[in-house]
């Protein structure tokens, strides 16, 4: 198994005068549903359906609970999820109010094993 990529042309969005150039974009084959992540769960744990279906459900619950309260979440193996916001500028101090909020977002940076773990990934072309 792979990583799918496509190749696409692109501006250099530092510098829109630059002479477009390719680059490796991944290729998703599909978005996976919720019961057929749980489904996996269930063939490759002692977990029964409901309860594998209530752990992506809490999981889910708890990280929206403990990053509105202001943490960041850590996950052993995965890495960290955080809140990120993105706003307007100001020129003062005084100025700089929650009206200018443009976006709100979530963050999620991997840990060190996981990032090893993505590194060692195959990747080849996506060929339709």
């Amino acid at each position: 198994m792979a990583i799918n990529y496509t190749i696409v042309k692109r501006k250099n969005p530092q510098n829109r005068d630059a002479k477009e150039l390719y680059y490796l974009n991944t290729k998703s084959l599909g978005c996976m549903k919720d019961e057929d992540f749980v489904d996996d769960m269930v063939r490759n744990t002692s977990l029964t359906r409901k309860e594998a279906e209530t752990a992506v459900e809490y999981f889910a619950d708890s990280l929206f609970k403990f990053l509105s309260l202001g943490f960041t979440v850590r996950l052993g193996k995965l890495g960290y999820f955080k809140i990120t916001i993105k706003s307007k500028g100001s020129k003062n101090k005084k100025d700089a109010t929650k009206d200018k909020l443009l976006k709100i977002s979530i963050n999620f940076i991997p840990n060190k094993k996981s990032a090893n773990i993505i590194s060692g990934f195959d990747i080849e072309p996506f060929h339709r």
